[in-house]
């Protein structure tokens, strides 16, 4: 089989932004994108027992930001090419190897000043699927790989296992060692950086019925050699700079729970999700080991879809809640211990399936935060810090509607 796939993107926006330094005035912020993106892969089965897939894409992302009478230009170039070959070993067990490379090209600049970086990634893989028993299965396999930039080479060992205990449930337990490397902005800046590497150990329950679905996950993670460093795009003010290096750290440990639902109301599905994170990072400019600004502790979400046959109609309603999160308060002492609000959204969506040209076509309709829930994402400070505002959505609420028809597929209805 062979795929091949291609997109181009343009979005140009701008807006003016109050100066918390000056009140009588605002700032003017422009944002021009184009994004171009093409793959092609081709996968193919020779003999009886072996298989070949191996793709490439090319990807150039331009971003042109204009920040009063400062320009910010970032053009990211990225090349990449990978083969996997599986191959059956003996019963039910199979061998997967393969490798890829990426190509990095960055260019960064900030009116006259201009910075590039060139990183080139090689990785190779193997892993095997072993099935000890019917009940009983494990895969195991091992990732190096090698940084032009760091000079450096890593290897990640990586485990999971499977107990079957029924016919619809099964344990399941994960170990692995990944890396990466630091922000590509760091890396224009130093060479005085590494691998940043987690270890990952995860346990869930899961079963998995003709029309129920129940899992639970915990997990913990460790982090080391997080990049840290002050850029000139700092976000936090009146912090000391920090210098370039690997000797950020941090973990999080949580747990998901997922339930769903298709059985017990007639022609409705549902399903109830919540997340607890507990992390703490000590990584970029931060002075300390705290709770990063993207992080919450509670995560809760429902989501209901009822369909109508008589109307070829499909209603939806989602609930989602979550607790506030932290923020930087220049005014407060203690680093990143201030919070926002929890935050709540209720929305609304319908799906009329119909034909149009004797294609089928769906028409949708959505509003979001159909209550108008003022939900706050952090605050904006002046310099000195004497004055804030909030961050707030574009919109309080907003509508879609859209048409959406596959040619040449005619409708089922």
């Amino acid at each position: 089989m062979l795929k091949a796939f291609a997109s181009y993107a343009y979005s140009d926006l701008s807006l003016h932004i109050e100066n918390l330094d000056n009140l009588s005035v605002k700032d003017f912020l422009g944002i021009r994108s184009d994004n171009y993106y093409t793959n092609i892969n081709y996968g193919d089965l020779v003999g009886d027992d072996l298989t070949i897939f191996t793709g490439a894409s090319f990807s150039y992302d331009k971003d042109k930001f204009n920040l009063n009478s400062d320009i910010v230009k970032q053009d990211e170039q990225l090349s990449q090419v990978k083969i996997t070959i599986t191959k059956q070993a003996f019963g039910s067990s199979f061998i997967t190897f393969g490798s890829e490379i990426q190509d990095l090209v960055y260019k960064s600049s900030f009116n006259e000043l201009a910075a590039r970086l060139d990183e080139l990634t090689a990785a190779g893989f193997l892993e095997t699927d072993i099935y000890f028993t019917n009940d009983f299965a494990a895969k195991i396999g091992m990732r190096g790989e090698h940084s032009k930039s760091l000079e450096s080479f890593n290897l990640a060992p990586r485990i999971s296992l499977a107990y079957r205990l029924g016919a619809y449930d099964q344990l399941n337990f994960a170990f692995g060692k990944f890396y990466q490397t630091p922000d590509k902005d760091l890396l224009i800046q130093s060479k005085d950086f590494t691998f940043e590497d987690a270890t990952h150990y995860i346990f869930n329950y899961q079963y998995i019925g003709t029309h129920r679905t129940f899992r639970i996950e915990l997990y913990y993670k460790d982090y080391n050699n997080l990049a840290k460093g002050t850029l000139y795009n700092n976000s936090y003010i009146n912090l000391p700079d920090v210098p370039f290096g690997s000797y950020g750290k941090g973990y999080a440990k949580g747990a998901d729970i997922f339930w769903r639902d298709q059985e017990t109301i007639s022609l409705t599905d549902y399903w109830i999700s919540y997340s607890y994170l507990d992390t703490k990072r000590d990584f970029l400019n931060y002075k300390e080991l705290a709770r990063p600004t993207f992080s919450t502790p509670h995560t809760f979400s429902v989501v209901i879809k009822h369909w109508v046959p008589q109307i070829t109609t499909s209603f939806g309603l989602t609930y989602t809640f979550a607790t506030g999160r932290p923020y930087f308060n220049p005014n407060n002492q203690e680093f990143l211990r201030d919070k926002t609000k929890n935050y709540n959204n209720l929305s609304l969506n319908a799906s009329y399936l119909t034909t149009v040209f004797n294609s089928f076509t769906v028409i949708f309709f959505s509003v979001d935060n159909l209550i108008g829930f003022r939900n706050v994402f952090g605050y904006r400070y002046s310099t000195d810090g004497t004055v804030s505002r909030p961050v707030l959505p574009p919109a309080l609420r907003t509508v879609f509607l859209g048409i959406f028809i596959s040619v040449g597929q005619a409708s089922p209805f």
